[in-house]
């Protein structure tokens, strides 16, 4: 099978997992979290620091990763998120749904946001006090795991 004819059929895989915008996500699927900024990450012992995952208006952007090669990752966050934004991106944390939705008192859980790609999801349910916000975002980026692009 060809490369490009390989790529087609991942990318039309991941447009069946498609939910309606607003729709809760699978708890066996997994989400990475794109990092642009170096201080949310430790390279020394590979782990991913709080404020990777801290909510912006009550959301915190990801994408459903499930099937997806490892460079088709990267390259989903290379063209809808890095160069809208101008930025490089510097790593990434990948989490279960259900590692997410199992934080304290399970109030966060991932909802489906397909307006700027069919893949993309938000963690909503985050609560309005920011001391609070923290003590999750520590949860989720104990949880999660660092990866970081072939240069």
């Amino acid at each position: 099978m060809t490369q490009s004819l390989r790529l087609l059929l991942k990318t039309l895989g991941g447009l069946f997992l498609k939910k309606a915008p607003g729709d809760e996500i699978d708890s066996t699927e997994l989400v990475t979290r794109y990092i642009f900024d170096k201080k949310f990450f430790r390279r020394s012992n590979n782990s991913v620091r709080f404020g990777a995952f801290m909510p912006y208006k009550g959301e915190t952007s990801v994408f459903r990763i499930a099937s997806l090669a490892n460079k088709d990752i990267w390259n989903i966050g290379d063209k809808f998120v890095a160069k809208p934004r101008g930025r490089s991106i510097k790593s990434r944390a990948d989490i279960t749904v259900k590692a997410i939705q199992s934080v304290k008192d399970k109030e966060l859980k991932v909802v489906s946001e397909t307006s700027t790609h069919p893949l993309h999801a938000n963690i909503v349910g985050w609560p309005a006090d920011e001391s609070a916000q923290q003590m999750l975002a520590v949860e989720l980026a104990n949880e999660s795991t660092l990866y970081f692009p072939n240069i």
